[in-house]
């Protein structure tokens, strides 16, 4: 299976902090196509931690579903929150969503190159306006990242917003039920 997750920052419920809306698609994303699982996650509004969600499932593949499975929704929200260009509200704002997925070397590597495609405001889905790749896997972690775009809206392309994409990567790549 090709796991992909799609990654969206709405602000429904108007209290000044988007909620991260996460649907899972278990043989990968195809247009028109309706998620295997969607995973609502609220932030704190006065700290904008991502602490809760709704509607996840047994992430860990442990046979039950607990805090530990909604704690890497909650985490990935976290993570891809740093995301400026995809999770601010205001002209900061790039994208309308990314979509996480292993790579294309899945057959050939023990775990694949992770694909993180940026979907612009105004994107229908059918291909993204640009991908950026995490590869290097080793030792447990995701090292580099090709194609690098600037994440946190700071005006340039530097190691933090590797770190940015590396860390979506890796929680990606952690969730156990995941495998490619």
């Amino acid at each position: 299976m090709n796991y992909a997750l799609v990654y969206e920052f709405n602000d429904s419920n108007e209290d000044g902090v988007p909620e991260a809306i996460i649907s899972r698609y278990n043989n990968g994303y195809k247009p028109g196509l309706k998620p295997d699982l969607v995973v609502t996650v609220y932030a704190n509004s006065i700290t904008g931690l991502y602490e809760t969600a709704e509607g996840v499932d047994d992430v860990e593949g442990d046979d039950d579903i607990d805090e530990d499975d909604a704690s890497y929704y909650t985490l990935a929200a976290d993570l891809a929150s740093a995301m400026v260009t995809l999770s601010s509200m205001d002209e900061r704002r790039l994208y309308k969503c990314i979509m996480v997925s292993f790579g294309s070397n899945s057959q050939n590597a023990a775990l694949p190159d992770v694909d993180i495609g940026l979907y612009k405001k105004d994107s229908d889905m059918t291909a993204p306006d640009l991908v950026v790749t995490v590869t290097g896997y080793n030792k447990g972690l995701y090292r580099e990242v090709v194609n690098a775009t600037d994440a946190d809206s700071d005006g340039d392309t530097d190691l933090d917003d590797h770190l940015i994409y590396r860390k979506i990567a890796n929680s990606f790549a952690s969730m156990k039920d995941f495998k490619a």
